[in-house]
């Protein structure tokens, strides 16, 4: 043999199309418009997991994460880290956590301050 080897241009298969999916359609408003208009009549957006937890942590008492948990469906994990990644790192409020007389950890966005 003449210096091929197997696997040589002659015997390798011819490389596939590449396979394209289509995207779904994109579903709601978009747009910063908080309502949204359905056959002529003005309905009020939905309310996201993310703005029911701010205003809770928002309270003057605040929310334990308990708290957090049955208004949002997340689970404790996840509670803690829209806490740490969402609230203190990306929207860099500063969050005040205090136990109290029952025992239970609560937790609250301090107006007075900004995370650094």
């Amino acid at each position: 043999m003449s210096g091929s080897k197997p696997g040589s241009e002659a015997t390798q298969a011819k490389p596939r199309a590449a396979r394209t999916r289509k995207k779904p359609a994109r579903s709601g408003a978009s747009g910063s418009d908080s309502s949204v208009v359905v056959a002529g009549k003005k309905q009020a957006a939905k309310v996201t997991k993310t703005e029911t937890a701010l205003k809770v942590l928002r309270r003057k008492r605040g929310a334990s994460i308990a708290e957090m948990q049955e208004l949002t469906g997340w689970q404790a994990h996840s509670v803690r880290g829209f806490l740490s990644g969402t609230v203190k790192k990306k929207l860099g409020l500063q969050i005040v956590s205090d136990a109290g007389k029952d025992g239970v950890r609560r937790y609250r966005i301090d107006d007075a301050g900004r995370a650094g």
